[in-house]
């Protein structure tokens, strides 16, 4: 007869990018900023080499504290850049590098 098992749903969060908005509120950058990190997101996917670059995400009691996209140099052997990097001010001080939040 089949399994009639109901799927499981799970919560999801939908949160806000924060990017644009701190670098509005420190530098006074305007959307073409927002509109570059979209474009560096989007060729971060849609060039994934999933055996060498990496985006962490940093989190503390549910919330949003930061990120790090992190690449393989295509152009250097043994190397890596960091394509993106954001960490809210509310973090700033808890060693979040150091993966000690």
């Amino acid at each position: 007869m089949g399994d009639t098992a109901q799927p499981t749903h799970r919560p999801f969060i939908l949160r806000t990018h924060s990017h644009g908005v701190l670098y509005y509120e420190e530098f006074g950058w305007d959307e073409r900023f927002e509109a570059l990190v979209s474009r560096i997101a989007t060729d971060f996917i849609d060039q994934l080499d999933p055996a060498s670059d990496r985006c962490w995400v940093a989190e503390r009691d549910e919330k949003f504290l930061g990120y790090i996209m992190l690449v393989k140099d295509r152009m250097q052997q043994n190397a890596a850049k960091i394509r993106l990097l954001l960490l809210e001010p509310s973090a700033w001080g808890l060693s979040v590098g150091r993966g000690s939040v």
